[in-house]
């Protein structure tokens, strides 16, 4: 396993654009942020804090009033961060980490994301506003996936990063 460096979390995290879901929430979009090979939740603890910081500097300098900071609150440690890994206890670690940098509703599952039947990330039901993730790379998905699992994607193969990058694409919302 290889856990992303805070450094190249911060790089990725301002590419999105450090103001994009409170501002998407601001004018009442709703949005999905998804890591979909969460390990230890670093991407989504580190854009969760930032989110409630900018929230917090918002409120300060009177941009927004305490109603719409106490909604946006909510709705930031609640119904915004995902994420899934594939080993129980990593996943565990990741839902704890959210928890603990106060995550009041944590989204963090144990699953395979690259099954049919995961539940972070459909393809038949692209939902993801964002995705932030260091998928495994140099992986064979060939015993883990089933021929069921294997129809979702449309480029046959069973290295994990093709699988992982088809999966992103096709999930994200578009438009």
């Amino acid at each position: 396993q290889y856990f992303t460096p805070r450094p190249l979390i911060e790089i990725m995290v301002s590419l999105i654009g450090r103001n994009k879901i409170l501002n998407s929430l601001a004018y009442g979009s709703k949005v999905k942020v998804l890591d979909p090979a969460c390990g230890t939740g670093g991407f989504l603890v580190y854009l969760m804090q930032e989110n409630l910081g900018l929230l917090e500097q918002r409120l300060r300098s009177q941009e927004i009033t305490q109603r719409v900071h106490d909604e946006l609150y909510r709705a930031v440690k609640k119904d915004i961060f995902f994420g899934s890994d594939a080993n129980k206890g990593v996943a565990e670690a990741a839902k704890m980490n959210m928890i603990i940098a106060g995550d009041g509703h944590s989204n963090i599952k144990a699953e395979d994301s690259l099954t049919l039947d995961a539940k972070n990330w459909q393809i038949s039901k692209p939902d993801c506003d964002i995705i932030l993730t260091n998928p495994p790379f140099g992986t064979s998905e060939s015993d883990s996936l089933s021929s069921r699992d294997r129809t979702q994607y449309a480029l046959t193969s069973t290295k994990g990063q093709n699988l992982f990058l088809q999966k992103m694409v096709l999930s994200t919302v578009t438009g």
